[in-house]
């Protein structure tokens, strides 16, 4: 009896020991919106992780590939940063899991990390979104979706955007 009072009482610390590494893998270890990348940075500033697979870098677009691992499988996750004078003004991360229960795990520890971060979303249809300020006072839009039905296969959508007011 003991035991299984145990083993019951740890299931939530494991459930946590398990999403941590999928979260430092994902966010990195920084204070940024996503790793080191905050909104408005210039492309000078932004550093892509060691482990990751250059696919892009140019004047207005980085892109990298990285491996997310879970204990039972892996995924792939394409980073997008978008750059114009101002600065870094989108980060899209795009989550390619094995399979649909991956999708369903995904999306429900991004919610929660993210609700964590940036307090209770906004429903708008199948998207969630949050909304917080860049390092400059701007409005930031955080939104993430599962968009496995529309492209096919399993794919979680995470974007952070600095939306233009007014066109200049």
């Amino acid at each position: 009896m003991l035991l299984l009072l145990f083993a019951c009482g740890n299931e939530p610390k494991q459930k946590e020991a398990e999403l941590q590494p999928v979260l430092a893998q994902l966010f990195g270890d920084s204070e940024g919106l996503f790793r080191d990348a905050d909104i408005g940075q210039q492309i000078s500033q932004t550093e892509i992780p060691g482990s990751a697979e250059v696919l892009q870098n140019t004047d207005s677009l980085i892109s990298y590939k990285l491996q997310v691992n879970r204990l039972d499988s892996s995924s792939e996750v394409t980073v997008y940063y978008t750059f114009d004078d101002f600065g870094l003004f989108e980060i899209q991360v795009d989550i390619f899991p094995l399979n649909p229960n991956a999708s369903s795990y995904y999306m429900s520890i991004l919610q929660d990390e993210l609700t964590g971060r940036y307090g209770d979303f906004n429903q708008m249809g199948a998207v969630k979104r949050w909304t917080t300020v860049s390092p400059s006072n701007n409005r930031v839009e955080i939104s993430l979706s599962n968009e496995s039905a529309d492209y096919g296969e399993p794919f979680i959508s995470l974007n952070y955007l600095e939306p233009l007011e007014e066109e200049i």
